[in-house]
């Protein structure tokens, strides 16, 4: 239909997706049998994640790609990821949500984005 948006440049829809990934990871993460200390510093590194993605993520997969803000933002998803994981592995589930935002932010490598031979590039 004409004026629609393309179902992947609706944000509301990918937040909602990053919430629910979060909450089932987050539901996970604190029903294991890890002891408490390792399971809250994996909620709290998690929460950590989430609070970045409203500050920087979210701004910085909607502006342009490839930014200093958009490398800065994948830098500290990842260091917070590793803390989660190292702590409780569980938390590894939320990487459904964690892997698209990374794609997202930065501009893809060069060589999944080059044409085949003898097609023109785009």
């Amino acid at each position: 239909m004409p004026g629609d948006q393309h179902v992947w440049h609706r944000p509301w829809l990918w937040d909602a997706y990053y919430a629910v990934v979060l909450a089932a990871t987050l539901l996970i993460v604190l029903t294991t049998s890890h002891p408490v200390a390792a399971r809250t510093a994996a909620a709290i590194s998690l929460a950590a994640a989430a609070l970045l993605y409203v500050l920087a993520g979210r701004p910085a997969i909607a502006g342009d790609r490839d930014t200093r803000m958009a490398t800065l933002y994948v830098i500290c998803l990842v260091a917070l990821l590793v803390i989660a994981q190292t702590q409780v592995y569980a938390s590894s589930w939320v990487l459904f949500a964690a892997c698209p935002q990374c794609y997202m932010a930065l501009t893809p490598v060069r060589s999944t984005t080059r044409s085949p031979r003898g097609s023109p590039a785009s």
